[in-house]
């Protein structure tokens, strides 16, 4: 039996240490045998005995034997089989992280498995450091054993993270309006308010903004045109920069509120797919729904009421007293009992009044400009006291008399001095009729008056007033649609300089202020017009008068089942009509209104009946867009006189023959109308077409005929707009005309964009040109002839250009000086970008983005660039290449681009002097002549890849604000480069395998020309305007800066800063560089493998003096996927956080304690963890030892 013992004995040592080591010898067969080398030989008897034993054992054996075996055995094989997948896994994950750049820059929503899938792969390139390559011969039985074995499980993870990302789908969705973005950016702090009096109620309201203030509802107060709006849009501004919360939702309720249009606004806002239910009940219940859920996940919510006018009820909108948690309102209103009928305290209403004198009169000659002469000075001064201190008034009087005579500003006093005007809105009124009357085109006054029909804080397409404009007949000599946008445009710019109408945050939107709509409407000396966005007010409409007097009407049409048959204005000239599900009309509804000239139909399910627009013989304007257009549109040829025709986003699926009829037809859009068939013969006929847009839906492109394509390429000699796409389709560019284009919207080779334009955007037409293809081809077909008028261009996939001047048959300054971006990518072989006679001429270039362009050179180069001791050739002088500027050039991308050296050609530093003292700063680095020039204008640069730009170059960049660098090859910001760029805001760094630290503070003792600005007795500077720090990837990074008694740097305005991936990191900060972060709101901290400590102490002669640290602005602190870490500062000094409100804690096992020492954080009330979020009942570090002993084996 002893025989049987020694042979359990080595079965159970075999299982238990299966995974270590291996005591067993196995035959070429793989199937096993004894040890040869033991002590003790079992006898028959015995071996008879145990046999059937161990042949059970060994049979259980023998499959888990192969597989740990195989971990030894082949263990060279599977590393390397997982160095392969990782790297595949890294170029999968270099193209996930471009989709999602992509995705941020076009504010798409991006899934948040995206975001997930990443950070795993990160976490994955981190443990695959810790497995060995080397030292694991056959010898090393437990590190070669594991080492296969690891290998072979990352292998299964990499498999499961391949699946997982083939699972994740990209959408073109929109990110919501509402949502707060994660990156913060500088807060405003009310210093950009001009006026005392301003200021002081901007703070306060501010402050009772803010999450730790109970204070749920806020109103601004005071009357119109006092400033409300403007206060109320920088209260707006600060809360979404300081991330005070999560959503924010903003709706104007207007003097004659919709509950319909409100509910959809902040829908809109709040995200999803919009309201689909048809009753205010029900959208009102979905509001709820969406807000409870926002509720329930701790979300922060701020809904802005403007231009309240009388009480909402607020369950209208899904809301309802006491807000939830984390909830506030925002109200703006001329009226105080309407807030406090809404429930906003007395304490919590804001009065924004009128300026006083002093005030008053710097708004005023702040816009007017210094007075010439002490007799205009008093006459300013009389005119600013008339307005009574009220700001639109001051405003727009100031610009109607700005570089005007004398005798218009006393004419102006004058008038303002007519009668005994006590009340403001006279006033307000008086002034809008002195700017109205002192426009000097009839044109201008016809646009006011137009715009004064669209709703109240609409977004006005000029380009609808162009439409409508020309329907209208309102320009005087003009006689075709350019001629027309042009003019409108013209007028739209005095009308802005007047005050009359104010710049939009929507390109190619203006708007209207409520006052001077007011004032429009009231006016029907010209016009009348009325504009209705709640069809409950349609009483008004349909009076007798009324039917007799209107001449344009604005209806939207939500919540309407049908039009009232009294509908009737024999002098209607224009009717609008937006946003109608299903609307029956009278069979009669155009009968009686024969004098329309424009039509426009937005949004309408069934906008018209096919045969009724018979009776507008006299209709030049028709927009439809985005309707539901289903029936055949053969009628339309019926309107004879018709003039520009809109069919834009209605999906219509064939453009009948008899739109050939409509041979006064100037403009035709076609744009987002997928799957299109159109007959023969319609291009053809259209012989006085002008304008042609007809870009596709994404995937449904339009289905040319041969005939079509020969008709077009007629009909191209006479247009003088085009949008299209020759992209999987029959027509070629070469068969289309360009010469006469002034406007153009044109990709070859590609679509023109991988997204769908919204109704406005479809207007929004700049010069743009996509181009895919070789360079001859593109020479062939002429497109080089739009270059000159050409504002943005991007050059994909082009093979054969060595420059940009390749593709324009004689390039020179005027080639592209038009430009305002160029994207240039994938373009395998150029060797430079631009020649020194067309990087001259690009004086207007704003965006220069170039990537993935491996033979890249140089940005300027070829034979006009003078090699050093060479004669200048092509007529340049060398010291020509001071020319290269690039005044309006705001953003710079470089990336991805091996061979490139430098800017330009090498040449004589002398010959600039602001090169030369570029170059005795940084001597050794590359830069050179043409380096200054390119450097001096941006102040957003990013850098991808980009192996031969020593980081010194960064400090020519002088008024730089944003830099992203991502390189493995470049070390860190020396210090001495940091101070040159007193402008920077935003640093973001990442991937860089070489760095030990972010910033390279000078050594001890560095007094010589590489360190301009310093001297041996400077121990302290500031980094003056730093407010973003972003640093991921950095694998090599072991401090931020590293303490150096000779100086030391000081970040004060640092706002915001996120670690992450630094797997080499220890600790963040020491005591005297935490101190200096006073306004340091967001710390966010993750995946660092060997991260410690945040805070590290140091020696006590260089401990800070005061034993309480204090962060007073820190609001949020993330510390997530942190293996190592131990606590946030474990020395004995206090800490003290009043504004903390948010903590993450997340993966941090080995955390015990957040300090040592006390630790104050008065507004804290709730912690997320990795066991869910936890409310504090006591203090912090408590709270952590409790949970850490309650639950042992969870993480953090």
């Amino acid at each position: 039996m002893g025989s049987l013992s020694f042979w359990l004995k080595i079965w159970y040592f075999a299982k238990d240490n299966l995974e270590e080591k291996f005591f067993l010898s196995f035959s070429p067969d793989m199937n096993p045998r004894p040890l040869t080398n033991c002590l003790y030989t079992p006898t028959d008897l015995e071996m008879e005995f145990v046999a059937p034993i161990i042949e059970a054992v060994v049979g259980s054996l023998i499959f888990p034997v192969k597989k740990h075996l195989g971990f030894f055995v082949s263990s060279t094989k599977l590393v390397e089989e997982m160095r392969g997948r990782i790297r595949q896994l890294n170029v999968t994950a270099k193209d996930v992280q471009k989709k999602k750049d992509a995705a941020d820059a076009y504010n798409q929503v991006v899934s948040e498995h995206v975001v997930s899938w990443l950070d795993d792969v990160k976490e994955m390139n981190i443990s695959v450091q810790g497995i060995p390559t080397t030292g694991i011969r056959c010898f090393n039985v437990a590190k070669r054993y594991k080492a296969g074995k690891r290998s072979f499980d990352i292998v299964k993870e990499l498999d499961d993270l391949e699946a997982r990302i083939s699972k994740i789908e990209w959408t073109k969705e929109q990110i919501p309006l509402g949502m707060v973005p994660s990156t913060a950016a500088p807060v405003h702090d009310g210093t950009q308010i001009s006026f005392k009096s301003r200021d002081l109620v901007f703070k306060a309201a501010l402050k009772s903004l803010q999450p730790d203030n109970e204070t749920q509802k806020i109103a601004l107060c005071g009357m119109g045109g006092v400033g409300k709006t403007t206060m109320m849009e920088l209260l707006k501004e600060a809360a979404v920069n300081s991330k005070m919360f999560d959503w924010v939702a903003k709706v104007v309720i207007g003097e004659n509120p919709d509950p319909i249009a409100i509910q959809q606004a902040i829908a809109d806002y709040m995200g999803g797919e919009g309201l689909t239910e048809t009753t205010k009940d029900a959208r009102a219940d979905r509001l709820r729904n969406i807000f409870a859920e926002k509720a329930q996940n701790g979300k922060k919510v701020l809904v802005i009421m403007d231009d309240l006018w009388k009480e909402v009820d607020l369950k209208d909108v899904g809301l309802a007293s006491p807000l939830p948690n984390g909830f506030k309102l925002l109200f703006t209103s001329r009226d105080e009992a309407v807030c406090t009928r809404m429930g906003v305290n007395t304490e919590s209403i804001f009065k924004v009044g009128v300026l006083d004198y002093e005030e008053a009169k710097t708004l005023f000659f702040g816009i007017v400009g210094p007075s010439d002469g002490n007799n205009l000075q008093k006459i300013g001064e009389k005119i600013v006291k008339e307005c009574r201190g009220l700001p639109i008034a001051i405003k727009t009087i100031a610009n109607s008399l700005r570089d005007n005579i004398k005798e218009a500003w006393i004419e102006a006093l004058s008038h303002l001095r007519r009668g005994d005007l006590q009340d403001i809105v006279e006033i307000v009124d008086r002034v809008f009729e002195l700017s109205y009357n002192k426009l000097k085109h009839d044109d201008a006054k016809a646009i006011f008056l137009l715009s004064g029909i669209f709703p109240d804080d609409h977004d006005i397409p000029i380009e609808d007033l162009v439409m409508y404009g020309w329907g209208l007949k309102l320009f005087t000599e003009v006689y075709n649609i350019r001629e027309a946008r042009r003019r409108t445009n013209t007028c739209v710019n005095n009308l802005i300089r007047a005050n009359l109408l104010t710049k939009s945050d929507r390109e190619g939107c203006v708007k209207m202020h409520d006052l001077a709509r007011a004032f429009v409407l009231s006016n029907f000396s010209k016009v009348k017009q009325a504009s209705v966005v709640n069809h409950d007010d349609m009483a008004r409409l349909l009076t007798k008068d009324a039917n007799e007097s209107y001449d344009r009407i604005l209806l939207r049409c939500t919540g309407m089942s049908e039009f009232p048959a009294d509908f009737n204005y024999p002098n209607l000239s224009l009717l609008i009509l937006n946003d109608g599900d299903k609307l029956k009309f009278p069979p009669v509804f155009y009968e009686g209104m024969k004098k329309l000239e424009v039509v426009s139909y937005e949004y309408m399910h069934t906008p018209l009946l096919p045969t009724t627009f018979e009776h507008s013989s006299q209709l030049r304007t028709l927009c439809l867009h985005s309707c539901s257009l289903m029936g055949d549109l053969s009628f339309l040829g019926s309107l004879s006189n018709l003039e520009t025709l809109s069919l834009a986003g209605c999906s219509i699926e064939k453009l009948p023959w008899t739109i050939g009829n409509l041979r006064k037809l100037k403009l035709l859009a076609l744009t987002d109308c997928g799957d299109l068939f159109i007959d023969d013969g319609v291009f053809q006929n259209l012989v006085s077409l002008e304008e042609l847009y007809m870009r596709a839906s994404y995937g449904r492109d339009i289905k040319f005929t041969d005939a079509n394509c020969a008709e077009l390429e007629i009909l191209s000699q006479h247009l003088f707009a085009l949008e299209m796409e020759f992209f999987e389709n029959k027509p070629q560019p070469k068969q289309v005309s360009l010469q006469k284009l002034e406007r153009f919207r044109i990709s070859i080779g590609c679509r023109l964009k991988d997204y769908t334009l919204d109704n406005l955007e479809m207007y929004i037409i700049k010069n743009r040109l996509r181009l895919v293809g070789d360079c001859k081809e593109l020479v062939e077909c002429k497109i080089n002839e739009l270059f000159e008028k050409t504002e943005e261009l991007s050059l994909w996939r082009v093979k054969n250009m060595n420059h940009l001047g390749d593709v324009s048959m004689h390039p020179s300054q005027l080639s592209f000086c038009n430009l305002r971006e160029l994207e240039v990518c994938w373009c395998p072989d150029m060797k430079y970008l631009f020649t020194l006679q067309v990087a001259i001429g690009l004086k207007k270039l704003e965006r220069l983005s170039v990537v993935y362009c491996p033979l890249l050179e140089v940005v300027v180069g070829g034979n006009s660039v003078v090699e050093r001791d060479s004669q200048p050739s092509l007529g340049f002088q060398f010291h020509n290449l001071k020319e290269i500027i690039f005044p309006n050039l705001d953003f710079l991308s470089l990336g991805h681009l091996p061979c490139l050296k430098g800017i330009g050609g090498t040449g004589d530093t002398s010959s600039s002097s602001t090169t030369t003292s570029v170059n005795n700063q940084f001597q050794g680095t590359q830069v050179i002549s043409a380096t200054w020039p390119l450097c001096q204008y941006p102040r957003r640069l990013t850098l991808w890849s980009w192996r031969a730009w020593s980081s010194s170059i960064i400090a020519c960049y002088v008024v730089l604000k944003d830099l992203k660098h991502r390189d493995d090859h470049t070390q860190s910001i020396p210090s001495n480069v940091l101070l040159q760029l007193t402008k920077l805001e935003h640093i973001e760094l990442g991937y860089n395998e070489l760095a030990e630290q972010v910033f390279e503070v000078i050594p001890e003792g560095t007094n010589d020309n590489n360190t301009v600005g310093f001297s041996e007795s400077q121990t302290v500077f500031n980094i003056p305007n730093l407010r973003d720090l972003e640093i991921q990837g950095m694998n090599n990074l072991r401090y931020l800066w590293k303490r150096n008694q000779w100086m030391v740097l000081e970040f004060p305005k640092l706002k915001t800063l996120y670690i992450t991936g630094c797997r080499s990191l220890e600790h963040v900060f020491t005591y005297s560089m935490v101190g200096s972060l006073v306004q340091l709101q967001i710390l966010s901290i993750g995946y660092c493998q060997n991260l410690e400590l945040i805070v590290k102490e140091e020696d006590r002669d260089v401990r800070v003096n005061d034993q309480i640290i204090r962060l007073p602005h820190l609001k949020a602190l993330t510390l997530s996927y942190l293996p190592s870490l131990e606590g946030f500062c474990l020395g004995k000094e206090a800490f003290s956080w009043p504004s903390l409100d948010t903590l993450e804690i997340e993966r941090c096992p080995a955390i015990t304690v957040l300090t040592k020492g006390q630790l104050d954080t008065p507004a804290l009330k709730v912690i997320d963890t990795s066991f869910g979020k936890c409310d504090i009942r006591e203090d912090l570090n408590s709270f952590i030892k409790t949970k850490q002993e309650e639950v042992p084996t969870c993480c953090l």
